[in-house]
C-alpha cells in the first residue's frame, strides 16, 4: 500500500536529473483503512477528538466507524482487572429479572460469561454511557485516594502510602464493583414483594429468629449471590468505598440547606456522619451525578444538578431506614448462609469450630481480580471487624479498639501497610492473631472530618432554626434565595427549645 507519490522536479531545482521527490500524503489523500488505523492507535479520548477534528475526511472516517474506534481506544485501554469489572457492570445493567430467584441465576450467569464486550454487542449510546462511567470511575480512584493522603492520620504521613498504578487500578475495580452493586439494588428494589425466597410469608425469615419483609429477604440472597464472586476484602472495599464518597460529598450540600428556601424547609440536618442515610442515598444516585456535582463550575450549574433530583434527596434524608448500602457482607454469609443450608451452626457455633483461627473458604473466597500483592487480604484478615470479633471471642487479646470506620484499609500494599508500622501482616486467609500495631500508631486516633464540623451544637441551632423559618416562608408562598448569615446573625442568643 503506497504511502507517497513521485513528482518530477521543479525547473530550476537543484536535483540531479531524473530524480524524484517522495511526497507525503496528506490525511485527505490517504485511503480510509490507514485513516481508521490512525485513529484506533489514539492513546486516549483527548487525542483522538483532537486528531478527528483535524481535517473533514478523518472526520466523516470517524463518525461512520464511531464503534468501532471508541472501543478501541476506550475499553482496550483500561487496565485488566478494571476492564473485567467494567464488562460486568456493563452485562449486569442489560439483565432483566423476573423475581428473586431469576435475579440470583441472572448475576450468576454474567460472572460466569466471557469477560468481554464484542463491537456488535454495543451500540454508540452504549459506549457513551460506559465512557460516563468510566470518567467519574478515574476522577474517584484519584479524588478519594488523594484525600485520604492528605487528610488522614495513618495515610497522610509521608512516605508511608502512595497513589501506586496497583492502588489506583484497586480503587478502580472497586468503584465499577460498587456501581454493580447499586445496579443490582435498583433491581432488587424493582421486584415485587414476596418471591420464592420467602414462600410469600411476611413473616418468614431464614432463621426464624425476626420478622422481616419479604424483600429483605430476597435482598440478602440476591446479594449473596453477587458476594461470592469476590473475596471478603473486596465486598469490603465497597464499604469503605461508600464511606469514603459520603465523606467526599458532604461539604457540598450545607449551601443548600443554608441558603435555598424550598430545600432548606424540608431537610434540617447536615450530612454530620458518613453512614448519614441523606448522603447514602446521593452516593446511590450513582457515580456519573457524583462526577458532575463535584465538578460543577458555578453555584447556578449545583442547582441545575441537585434540583432534579431534590424530591429523591428529601425522601432518601427524612426516611429512617437506611437505603441499601454495601455493608460487610461475612454476618450474611454467616447468619443467613446459601439457601440450602438452613440447619447450619449459629454465627458463634460456627466459630467455635474453626480450629487455628482459619477462616473457612466460604467466608473468605477467591478474589474476583488477584492482582497478587496480599496487602487488602492481610489488611481484612487483621483489621476488620470480622477479624476483631474472632479477637474477642478468645482467639486473641487485643490492646484496643480498631477504628469502626474502615479507612480504605484494604486498598494499600503490603508494603505500604509494613513501612506505616504494622507487623506480621503475612497470612491471606488466616486471622492474623499474631499482628503488632504500636500503641501510638495513629490508627487509634481515628478519623472524623464530619463531625468536627457538622455535629456542633451552634451549628445545629442555626440550621434547625433556619429550616422552620423557611418552611414559614414556603408556606407563605416564597421560593429562592434565603439569607442564612443575616438569619443566624440576628438569631444568635435564640435556643431550640
Amino acid at each position: 500500500m503506497a504511502s507517497h507519490s513521485e513528482q518530477c522536479c521543479p525547473p530550476g531545482s537543484d536535483a540531479l536529473e531524473g530524480e524524484v521527490i517522495a511526497t507525503p500524503l496528506t490525511l485527505d489523500q490517504m485511503p480510509n483503512e490507514i485513516v481508521l488505523d490512525f485513529l484506533k492507535t489514539m492513546p486516549d479520548m483527548n487525542s483522538l477528538h483532537a486528531f478527528a477534528a483535524s481535517c473533514k475526511t478523518v472526520y466523516k472516517i470517524y463518525q461512520y466507524n464511531q464503534v468501532q474506534v471508541l472501543t478501541k481506544v476506550f475499553l482496550d485501554k483500561i487496565d485488566e482487572g478494571v476492564y473485567e469489572e467494567a464488562v460486568i457492570a456493563e452485562r449486569l445493567k442489560r439483565e432483566t429479572w423476573k423475581d428473586a430467584q431469576d435475579g440470583s441465576d441472572s448475576i450468576c450467569r454474567v460472572y460466569e460469561s466471557e469477560r468481554g464486550i464484542r463491537n456488535q454487542d454495543v451500540t454508540l449510546q452504549d459506549i457513551k454511557n460506559m465512557w460516563s462511567l468510566h470518567k467519574s470511575v478515574e476522577y474517584f480512584s484519584d479524588r478519594l485516594p488523594t484525600t485520604l493522603l492528605r487528610q488522614h492520620p495513618v495515610t497522610n504521613v509521608e512516605g508511608h502510602f502512595s497513589l501506586t498504578p496497583s492502588v489506583r487500578a484497586r480503587f478502580q475495580r472497586a468503584l465499577y464493583r460498587l456501581s454493580s452493586h447499586f445496579i443490582i439494588i435498583e433491581k432488587i428494589e424493582a421486584l415485587p414483594d414476596g418471591g420464592p425466597a420467602s414462600g410469600g410469608d411476611p413473616d418468614w425469615d431464614v432463621r426464624h429468629r425476626w420478622p422481616v419483609e419479604p424483600l429483605t429477604v430476597n435482598r440478602h440472597y440476591v446479594l449473596l449471590a453477587f458476594h461470592k464472586h469476590y473475596s471478603a476484602f473486596e465486598v469490603e472495599q465497597l464499604r469503605c468505598l461508600s464511606i469514603l464518597l459520603v465523606t467526599e460529598i458532604a461539604p457540598y450540600f450545607p449551601d443548600f440547606l443554608e441558603h435555598d428556601i424550598e430545600l432548606g424547609a424540608r431537610l434540617d440536618t447536615y450530612i454530620d456522619r458518613p453512614l448519614h442515610q441523606g448522603g447514602m442515598g446521593l452516593v446511590a444516585l450513582g457515580l456519573p451525578w457524583l462526577h458532575r456535582l463535584l465538578t460543577a463550575a458555578t453555584r447556578d450549574d449545583l442547582y441545575e444538578i441537585v434540583r432534579p433530583v431534590a424530591d429523591h434527596i428529601t425522601r432518601v434524608w427524612n426516611c429512617r431506614l437506611h437505603p441499601a448500602f454495601p455493608m460487610s457482607d461475612v454476618p450474611n454469609y454467616v447468619e443467613f448462609g446459601e439457601p440450602d443450608n438452613m440447619s447450619d451452626p449459629t454465627f458463634w457455633e460456627t466459630v467455635d469450630l474453626w480450629e487455628n483461627g482459619k477462616i473457612p473458604d466460604y467466608v473468605m473466597r477467591t478474589p474476583f481480580f488477584n492482582d497478587r500483592d496480599s496487602g487488602p487480604a492481610s489488611a481484612w484478615s487483621s483489621m476488620s471487624q470480622f477479624c476483631m470479633n474472632l479477637k474477642n471471642h478468645g482467639l486473641n487479646d487485643w490492646p484496643f479498639n480498631l477504628p469502626k470506620l474502615p479507612w480504605a484499609y484494604v486498598f494499600w500494599d503490603l508494603e505500604m501497610l509494613e513501612n506505616s508500622g504494622f507487623e506480621n501482616l503475612d497470612g491471606d486467609d488466616e486471622v492474623e492473631k499474631n499482628v503488632v500495631i504500636p500503641e501510638d500508631h495513629p490508627i487509634i486516633f481515628g478519623w472524623e472530618p464530619l463531625s468536627n464540623k457538622y455535629r456542633l451544637p451552634p451549628v445545629i441551632t442555626n440550621l434547625t432554626l433556619s429550616a422552620r423559618e423557611k418552611r414559614k416562608m414556603l408556606e407563605s408562598g416564597q421560593t429562592g434565595y434565603f439569607d442564612f448569615e443575616t438569619f443566624c446573625e440576628n438569631n444568635k442568643d435564640k435556643r431550640l427549645y
